[in-house]
């Protein structure tokens, strides 16, 4: 069967990406310590979360999950790498900076009401009735995210833990959310 030009699939792309991903993980395994494979074994659940509501749930709550997941992530690294403030510091600075695009593009994206523009022809992205609205669920859910990622860094990594909560708690509220408006 003969392809038309740009049609291209993703699949091979994303199939060598988990490849690498389980390689560098069994490798990180294997020569580090029990904190590293707590981390590796971590990241799979949190991808599987990643794509049950990506392919499952609104498009507008996944921005949102993606944000509270990378802060999630950031407060387990800090809680088992034994509070070392500089891979912290790191990873706030990672979801601090991937929230800040997430944002860029939903508001980009509420402006065209919830199209954009592949090729000269309109996709809809966002499925609700109101773009602006999953732009302002983005918005939030990112500053909760950066003030509780802030916290354990002023007040002790007692906090950590708490925040991991808080943040799970601020997904399952915007879940219900979320739910409500598909009634």
């Amino acid at each position: 069967k003969k392809r038309a030009a740009g049609s291209e699939t993703i699949l091979p792309y994303a199939g060598g990406a988990a490849c690498l991903a389980a390689g560098i993980g069994s490798v990180l395994m294997r020569t580090g310590s029990t904190n590293i494979a707590r981390l590796v074994l971590t990241a799979v659940p949190v991808l599987a979360v990643l794509a049950l509501v990506f392919y499952l749930y609104q498009k507008e709550y996944f921005p949102c999950v993606l944000i509270g997941e990378l802060g999630i992530l950031s407060l387990l690294v800090f809680r088992i790498s034994g509070t070392v403030t500089s891979i912290y510091i790191a990873l706030v600075a990672v979801t601090v900076i991937i929230s800040a695009v997430c944002l860029v593009i939903l508001y980009s994206i509420g402006k065209r009401e919830g199209t954009i523009r592949l090729r000269g022809i309109d996709v809809r992205v966002l499925s609700s009735q109101d773009p602006k609205g999953a732009v302002s669920a983005a918005a939030l859910t990112a500053l909760v995210t950066v003030v509780v990622l802030l916290c354990p860094l002023a007040l002790g990594s007692a906090l950590a833990y708490y925040g991991i909560w808080i943040l799970a708690a601020w997904l399952f509220i915007l879940a219900v959310y979320f739910t409500s408006k598909l009634i």
